[in-house]
């Protein structure tokens, strides 16, 4: 998706009006107050309230593919694939706070269905990647646990994830980089088999 320099702008600002004060406060008048444009100047870029929105979601995919698809991890074993990917979300989401509230605030899309299953396909793209590397790093004898798919992904990304909500609510109180980097090497020691080693 490319965009003009404006488009990103207005994207950005939505995001951060959205992490700041909520999605009730996400007004076209509150957006052009906060960017000092009129009204107007914002529909020229986009066609609705709706259609920035939509794009919001496309800016948050093409950041986090940016991170997860960058060419250094394409030769890693599996289950450092999957270490990648979540060490990249840390440090997006410390470079990018505003971001991190929009992927992990489930109730921002809830009254637009189209918005909604655009977002939950982002994420059910991001679970698919990372259970297909859980899953040829148990192939591989690299995880030690005998366990499904899906509970496996949760044993992972629930820590995860209840991290990152809460250093959102903290206001970013911590470095979410270096406590996610512990927190997944602790996670690694319980699910690695450490006899794979050869």
């Amino acid at each position: 998706m490319e965009w003009t320099d404006r488009q990103r702008e207005i994207i950005i600002k939505t995001a951060s009006l959205i992490a700041q004060y909520g999605i009730q406060e996400f007004t076209i008048k509150n957006l052009s107050k906060r960017m000092e444009l009129s009204e107007a100047a914002i529909y020229r870029h986009f066609d609705s309230k709706t259609d920035i929105l939509s794009n919001v979601i496309d800016y948050l995919e093409l950041v986090s593919d940016k991170y997860l698809f960058d060419g250094s991890n394409e030769q890693l074993p599996p289950l450092e694939k999957v270490k990648f990917f979540i060490l990249s979300r840390f440090r997006l989401f410390n470079q990018h706070p505003d971001l991190a509230y929009i992927m992990f605030n489930g109730n921002i899309f809830q009254n637009d269905l189209d918005l909604a299953c655009k977002m939950f396909k982002l994420m059910e793209k991001h679970r698919s990647y990372l259970e297909n590397n859980l899953m040829k790093a148990k192939e591989d004898s690299k995880i030690s646990i005998n366990i499904d798919k899906d509970n496996l992904f949760l044993i992972l990304i629930g820590p995860v994830r209840l991290l990152i909500n809460q250093w959102i609510l903290s206001k970013s109180a911590f470095d979410l980089e270096e406590k996610g980097a512990i927190l997944l090497q602790k996670i690694e020691e319980l699910i690695y088999n450490r006899s794979g080693d050869d």
